[in-house]
């Protein structure tokens, strides 16, 4: 997910919440002109990302996309980065 998404989903919680965006950026440290920026260019800070997700009551966490017992096998054999290699041809 990129935080172009994790931010939406972010401005989502604070409006269900009742928290405008000018609110979510002040947690931030930014502006609602920067936050408004952000938004629109599709990229912003993953240190703001956690300011907002904090005063959420939310946590911003990394997950497997998938189950990693196959990739981490093959990266004990060292074939994980030769298929990659091989795919990006």
């Amino acid at each position: 997910m990129s935080n172009a998404n994790i931010l939406d989903k972010l401005i989502m919680a604070a409006k269900e919440n009742g928290i405008s965006q000018k609110q979510l950026a002040e947690v931030a440290g930014m502006s609602s002109v920067g936050l408004a920026k952000a938004k629109k260019r599709g990229s912003i800070n993953s240190a703001n990302l956690e300011k907002m997700a904090a005063i959420l009551g939310l946590r911003l966490t990394l997950e497997a996309a998938n189950d990693q017992t196959e990739s981490i096998k093959q990266i004990k054999s060292g074939q994980f980065f030769t298929q990659i290699n091989e795919g990006s041809q």
